[in-house]
């Protein structure tokens, strides 16, 4: 700034340097200044977006002169954009007493982030929510997932008790139906499938903000689940003669169900951010495409051979791909 700028903006923050602030040389630390900044234009941020903010960044920073004991710091915000980050230009001028207030100077430049009500940019109709009384400050993903998975916990339980039950009945009456080792290859299919899903979904609360229709997704794609396990095992097995006959006779519900949950699933990894997604690779989405042509052709087709070989596989790659992608919470 030349000797007779003025800072631009509004004066949002005075206050007094002191001695507790100063080095040996009774030069008041650069970071205190830096942190009666941000302090400034949190204020000035927090106003706008009408909620809470955090700073993103610093943008630049340039003191003009050491700031002394005693100097009296004025501190100028600007608004200079609005949108998924605030931006402030900060304009802070540094005078002591008797002197002129623009003799010592520093400015420099901040973003923050608002934190959005109902997933709308800060200050985005935020005026009329408030006059209203029923603004709200949107939680983070953290705080979101720990509300949603109980949730979603209660339905994957039900899914999981669903498949325990149904083999705990076939111990409990073997002969009531013959057994078929397709039928249960594909329970242990989905109860691997079910404890990957709730082991890996943690990441959702990555997220910067998890929205309600996101909630409405995971609640789907828990019910996916929920209905493939009731197809498993059905309440009354009086109309079959055995579980090889009921499982080809539901087969096009069960694969048909199986494919939309594999399509959800490849939904459910871009949710958790692209990144995310292309870290897996090209085998994640190729392996995810034979699942569902496999399974549409399952759906068409009652060969007791394919059906064999389509569950071995399906079983073997499962473990494989859990234990070397998945294997370590990171």
């Amino acid at each position: 700034m030349t000797e007779n700028a003025k800072p631009t903006g509004e004066l949002t923050l005075r206050t007094l340097a002191m001695p507790a602030d100063a080095n040996a040389a009774g030069d008041i630390f650069g970071g205190w200044v830096m942190a009666q900044m941000d302090l400034a234009s949190g204020i000035r941020a927090a106003e706008r977006a009408r909620g809470r903010v955090v700073t993103a960044a610093v943008k630049e920073m340039a003191f003009e002169l050491p700031v002394k004991i005693g100097d009296t710091l004025n501190i100028y915000t600007e608004i200079t954009r609005v949108g998924a980050l605030v931006d402030h230009a900060h304009g802070g001028s540094l005078g002591a007493a008797g002197a002129s207030p623009d003799d010592r100077e520093s400015h420099g430049r901040n973003l923050h982030h608002g934190r959005p009500r109902r997933g709308r940019p800060p200050g985005a109709g935020a005026g009329r929510g408030i006059e209203r009384g029923t603004a709200m400050d949107a939680a983070t993903a953290a705080e979101t997932f720990t509300h949603i998975r109980v949730v979603m916990g209660m339905v994957v339980s039900l899914s999981l008790a669903r498949l325990l039950n149904g083999l705990a009945g076939i111990v409990q009456h073997p002969r009531a139906a013959r057994i078929y080792p397709v039928h249960l290859g594909w329970v242990a299919f989905l109860f691997l499938f079910l404890a990957h899903f709730w082991w890996w979904e943690y990441r959702l609360h990555a997220l910067p903000v998890i929205g309600f229709a996101a909630y409405l997704f995971l609640i789907a794609f828990c019910a996916l689940f929920f209905f493939l396990c009731a197809l498993l095992f059905p309440t009354s097995m009086q109309d079959y003669d055995s579980y090889e006959d009921y499982f080809l006779s539901r087969r096009k519900w069960f694969f048909c169900f199986l494919a939309g949950l594999l399509v959800t699933d490849i939904v459910d990894t871009i949710l958790k951010g692209w990144e995310y997604f292309t870290s897996l690779g090209w085998e994640y989405p190729v392996r995810t495409a034979i699942y569902v042509v496999l399974s549409l052709i399952a759906a068409t087709t009652a060969n007791r051979r394919y059906h064999a070989g389509f569950v071995i596989f399906g079983l073997a790659y499962q473990l494989y791909w859990i234990f070397r992608v998945y294997d370590i919470l990171t």
